[in-house]
């Protein structure tokens, strides 16, 4: 596995990365021209020195745009990285849930339809029923009075853009940070290098 950080001065972000988001990940992909399947999970974030890509891989990616780069390191990470009990995390996720009446309507909709989860609690209650079959827990749950298991909930803005054939689509990600225990390794490490629930995104733990 490997961790690379790419950051992007702003002339090469807006080209390299448009503001539809679902061209993003046509970017990436160039790091892994000889990938025939997925294998990888992104962040895109914005800091003082431009635009920051993090890629999670299972193959090194290759530098295609390294002389639009200001910062390209990338570093394996050692098996017994994911050997520990306790992890700081810091995830980006979509949390969405089924919905079979429409509530503005009042009609059924066939199939169901998804719908951002909103509000702490219940965003947290989300997590926690992903943790259950990515193999952690959350710790902030069966000890609340502990300070130090305080989980920290951060909605971004909705982000609205076309798919394919012109397609609207909606993004309403979450940003979570707290402390979780690992309860499965074999499920955990999955989780990590899959993501959690639709739209994936890049779980980062750090160890505590």
């Amino acid at each position: 596995m490997y961790l690379t950080e790419i950051t992007l001065q702003d002339e090469a972000a807006a080209r390299l990365f448009p503001s539809n988001p679902y061209n993003w990940h046509r970017t990436v992909w160039k790091f892994f021209p000889n990938r025939q399947q997925r294998d990888f999970l992104y962040r895109v974030d914005y800091n003082s020195r431009g635009l920051r890509l993090m890629i999670l891989s299972a193959a090194r990616p290759l530098a295609p745009f390294s002389e639009n780069c200001a910062v390209f390191k990338c570093r394996e990470i050692p098996e017994s990285f994911l050997s520990h009990t306790f992890y700081r995390f810091q995830i980006r996720v979509n949390p969405t849930k089924r919905i079979m009446v429409d509530a503005r309507t009042g009609q059924r909709v066939e199939g169901g339809m998804r719908v951002p989860v909103t509000g702490d609690r219940e965003l947290i209650a989300w997590l926690s029923r992903k943790g259950q079959s990515a193999g952690f827990s959350l710790p902030a749950l069966t000890d609340p009075d502990d300070s130090r298991f305080h989980i920290s909930v951060l909605p971004e803005p909705r982000l609205q853009f076309k798919k394919k054939e012109n397609a609207r689509a909606h993004h309403a990600s979450v940003q979570f940070t707290g402390i979780l225990r690992v309860e499965d390794e074999g499920l955990f490490r999955k989780t990590f290098m899959q993501g959690i629930g639709s739209a994936k995104s890049f779980v980062s733990p750090r160890r505590t």
